[in-house]
């Protein structure tokens, strides 16, 4: 009945990527690492959503499979495009229940709703929902990396009796905590 949702494919290995979920609700987030340079010269943000059909949440708790090749298409197509022209950077990428947003800070607004608009009319690609907030400050990353919920690495000391003149003994152990 129920397809399983791939995390979708990075366009290289520097994303840090979570899932989480709860009744009814799906979510998927991938984020970027920080580019002082980009925060610099980047204060415009501009979101890209597109909604998938109801059907693809009723059946499947979020994008179908089809729906989601499709939104790795244009993904990978705005993406190239804004990044080789320095026009704009992908930052963020999240999918809430049959939703998925792209969060790119541009340096020129402008160029980048105009190679979105090019890239659409070449697709197949149903209506998205675009819109640009000042984000000097870059809150929006700011907030999801805050509300993302990492692993991380630590030293926890292994239970067990120690000889008097030796060293403890450490084991590595990956938990999950929030930033």
């Amino acid at each position: 009945m129920s397809q399983a949702m791939p995390l979708t494919p990075s366009l290289d290995d520097t994303w840090t990527s979570a899932v989480a979920g709860g009744p009814g609700r799906s979510l998927r987030v991938r984020l970027k690492p920080l580019s002082s340079d980009w925060v610099h010269r980047a204060t415009t943000r501009v979101d890209v959503s597109w909604r998938a059909p109801w059907r693809d949440r009723l059946v499947h708790g979020g994008p179908s499979l089809a729906t989601d090749a499709r939104m790795i298409a244009l993904e990978r197509a705005i993406t190239t495009a804004v990044e080789a022209s320095g026009t704009a950077r992908l930052q963020i990428v999240e999918t809430v229940d049959c939703v998925r947003t792209w969060s790119f800070y541009a340096t020129d607004p402008a160029q980048l709703v105009d190679h979105i608009e090019m890239i659409v009319n070449r697709s197949d690609v149903p209506r998205l929902a675009v819109t640009m907030t000042e984000d000097p400050e870059w809150i929006a990353d700011k907030n999801a990396r805050a509300d993302l919920v990492l692993p991380k690495t630590i030293l926890v000391p292994r239970p067990q009796l120690v000889a008097p003149n030796r060293e403890k003994s450490f084991t590595e152990t990956t938990v999950r905590a929030s930033r």
